[in-house]
């Protein structure tokens, strides 16, 4: 079993209208009612990214409760996992997501703030009054949706842009474009730095050290 989770993932269509939200599922003949709410989605993303004192055991166990409304269960604690790593795979990650190679460009943990922001600006939505209230899917369609003049998408943008080559008449163009990226910059581990570069950051680091010199 796969230990711990990218929140990379979690990009993707994973919603259809056509159909009517998942509220429960059904594991070794038995239906469980779900709580697929967004805050979960999140809450449990973050406390796998958690190198605390919790095992992965316990964050499974932590998030089958989070997950589903079932006060008693006879599941072993390897069940649950099991269980929690289904629920993810149907109803969290996309079935046809591409994989890629692409920057990371959100984290919806860092980027709380701004994502608030956005749906207050673009649609109104006080996210904070829609705790076990908002689906994931509905989430994440509005998440999508976001206008390009809302300030997560707008900083998306900072992260993904490419430092363009050096001339003599973009110094000030490629200084400001380091300063925003500098100033958006997430907090991300060694492995998806190397990522970043193989991804195009090397560029940005090509420029950074002319700069310097």
């Amino acid at each position: 079993m796969k230990k711990g989770f990218n929140e990379n993932i979690m990009t993707g269509k994973i919603y259809d209208i056509s159909k009517p939200l998942p509220e429960s599922t059904e594991y070794k003949g038995v239906i469980y009612p779900l709580k697929l709410y967004f805050n979960r989605v999140l809450m449990f993303y973050d406390l796998f990214n958690n190198d605390g004192l919790l095992s992965d055991a316990d964050k499974y166990i932590i998030g089958f409760e989070w997950f589903t409304d079932c006060e008693e269960t006879l599941l072993t604690p390897d069940e649950k996992a099991e269980f929690v790593n289904l629920l993810i795979q149907k109803y969290v990650v996309s079935p046809r997501r591409v994989e890629n190679n692409s920057i990371k460009i959100v984290d919806f943990s860092q980027d709380s703030g701004y994502i608030y922001a956005s749906f207050m600006s673009d649609y109104g939505i006080d996210l904070l009054e829609q705790h076990d209230r908002l689906h994931w899917w509905k989430f994440r369609a509005l998440f999508d949706g976001l206008s390009e003049k809302s300030i997560i998408k707008k900083i998306m943008q900072i992260r993904a842009a490419e430092i363009p080559a050096p001339t003599q008449n973009n110094h000030k163009e490629i200084e400001y474009l380091l300063e925003q990226k500098r100033y958006y910059e997430l907090n991300i581990s060694q492995q998806e730095k190397e990522k970043n570069v193989a991804s195009g950051w090397a560029k940005l680091f090509a420029v950074m050290e002319q700069r310097s010199k």
